[in-house]
């Protein structure tokens, strides 16, 4: 089903972002872009590099702004 344009949980239509950066754009192991271009997922800060995305967020005040990344296991095993 397509990530945009379609039913919400109240019948009305739904969009999904994720928060692909600049910098994971350059990650071949990030098999999730695929997924995701395929299902029309926004990705609105990928322009952005992370470290103007925690600068954001630390101008936000969000107490997370410099936690370490959590990646997901995938990334953690070997390609192929």
């Amino acid at each position: 089903a397509p990530a945009s344009g379609g039913e919400g949980g109240a019948g009305g239509a739904f969009v999904l972002v994720n928060g692909t950066n600049a910098d994971d754009l350059s990650d071949p192991t990030r098999l999730g872009l695929l997924a995701a271009a395929e299902h029309a997922v926004l990705s609105p800060i990928a322009t952005l590099p992370k470290l103007a995305v925690r600068l954001c967020a630390r101008e936000a005040g969000l107490r997370n702004w410099d936690l370490a990344a959590s990646p997901c296991l995938r990334s953690r095993l070997a390609l192929g």
